[in-house]
């Protein structure tokens, strides 16, 4: 450990580790520590034996067989195919040490059943989940929305971009069914709350769930082999290539700022470490963050197929809150072994929502149904936490806590806003490439 740095990045969660990794990319001096043993923070993937040791503090039972091979994440996100996700993966060259599968299907509940949401021209004619009629005003404005430069900032005829977007779905007839559809299971929302939002925001939604489709052709996710858990791992190589410095098991002692209030220090013990900038998650600023919500999460092990997704063997459902009584949506995602998550004969699921009850569980149960008989789960609760304040006064850049979906689509929004924050820039993919593919031919 040096004595000087140009970042000191605090935790080794996703968000944490991606910014470590573009950073030393981009050429700054990084000192990455974590006071757990493992990378991925509360995003951890763990092997059978730490799952139930964390959960239920015993041993796993002997018919599950190995405990490496499992590998189960403890929060589980699904990636879009085409999102500033992969953006920072390919442009950063994490590609190279990670493999990808496409998820097999995406699903929406509705009226006590579980619809595949169609994405070929004969599914769209066959499926129950939108009438005939409405199927024709769905159409027109799709096309609508695809013909308009909405990166440009264009939006369909007779709409401006700040037209909400109830608005749009009274101009475009579509009933409560299509509203249901675009603006949770394609534009991803989590509540109705974007209803009174700019029209523009849901339309950039809408292209990118079309453009991820159009590269995979069943679903618009993508997830890693063997979980999440080597996504930090893979920054973490990166940063390490280009200079950074990784230190588990090593938890700080306090933060030191100057007399004008900026940061210009972390401790380690008796070590002080000089720095300018310094990057963490909630846990390691609890007077810095405000709790916004919680969050119950359930992992489920499955020893067979789930029955309401077949043929498919993985994918996500999810439960818009009007459908099931409640303010926010339930997700449900299920990998499979193709994934090397579990082995042969047994799938993951993990079911997920903002806590609307006392007793957890409750939120849950009716996503833990639709999977059919359990073999064991394990629950727990999360505070979601968000910074009081930008960095900017300080240079501490803090993180938000993963919320209740099981996509990254907000986590990404949080990479990219810090990334802002704190280089005072917008995050340049050309520019990455370029340096990576420039240092590639330099070895």
């Amino acid at each position: 450990m040096d004595e000087v740095y140009d970042v000191v990045v605090l935790g080794t969660g996703v968000v944490e580790c991606i910014l470590s990794g573009l950073l030393s990319v981009d050429g700054k001096k990084v000192l990455h520590t974590d006071r757990n043993p493992y990378y991925g923070g509360e995003s951890a993937s763990m092997n059978l034996s730490e799952l139930y040791q964390k959960f239920k503090g015993t041993s796993p039972p002997e018919e599950l067989g190995r405990s490496r091979d499992f590998s189960i994440d403890l929060i589980l996100k699904l990636i879009m195919a085409n999102d500033r996700m992969v953006t920072k993966l390919r442009c950063s060259g994490v590609t190279d040490h990670l493999k990808f599968q496409r998820i097999d299907g995406s699903f929406v509940y509705r009226n006590g059943k579980v619809y595949k949401v169609p994405v070929t021209e004969s599914e769209v004619i066959l499926t129950g989940l939108i009438s005939l009629f409405q199927k024709r005003h769905l159409r027109r404005f799709l096309l609508d929305v695809e013909d308009a430069d909405i990166d440009g900032g264009q939006v369909p005829k007779g709409l401006t971009p700040t037209t909400p977007m109830s608005e749009v779905y009274d101009k475009y007839s579509l009933d409560s069914d299509n509203r249901e559809l675009i603006g949770h299971v394609i534009a991803l929302n989590q509540n109705d709350e974007y209803l009174q939002r700019p029209c523009i925001e849901t339309f950039k939604k809408i292209n990118l769930y079309k453009e991820s489709l159009q590269i995979t052709r069943s679903s618009p996710y993508i997830y890693p082999e063997y979980g999440l858990g080597d996504l930090p791992q893979a920054f973490a190589r990166i940063s390490a290539v280009y200079g950074g410095t990784y230190m588990l098991s090593t938890d700080t002692s306090g933060i030191e700022y100057d007399s004008d209030g900026k940061v210009c220090g972390v401790r380690y013990g008796e070590k002080v470490v000089s720095t300018k900038c310094v990057i963490g998650d909630p846990s390691y600023f609890p007077d810095k963050v405000r709790k916004v919500r919680q969050v119950v999460r359930c992992i489920c092990i499955l020893n067979h197929p789930v029955e309401v997704i077949h043929p498919c063997q993985s994918g996500q459902i999810i439960l818009p809150a009007g459908q099931t009584g409640r303010k926010s949506d339930i997700y449900v995602s299920v990998v499979s072994p193709n994934f090397h998550t579990s082995k042969q004969g047994y799938y993951i699921a993990i079911v997920a929502t903002v806590c609307e009850n006392p007793n957890p569980e409750t939120d849950v149960k009716i996503g833990m149904n639709l999977l059919g008989r359990i073999y064991d789960h394990f629950i727990s609760t999360y505070d979601v936490y968000e910074p009081v304040d930008d960095g900017t006064t300080t240079n501490v850049f803090i993180s938000k806590s993963f919320d209740a979906t099981t996509h990254f689509e907000t986590a990404v929004a949080d990479i990219d806003d810090l990334w802002k924050r704190i280089t005072g820039e917008e995050f340049d993919e050309q520019k990455f490439k370029e340096k990576t593919h420039r240092d590639v031919a330099t070895d």
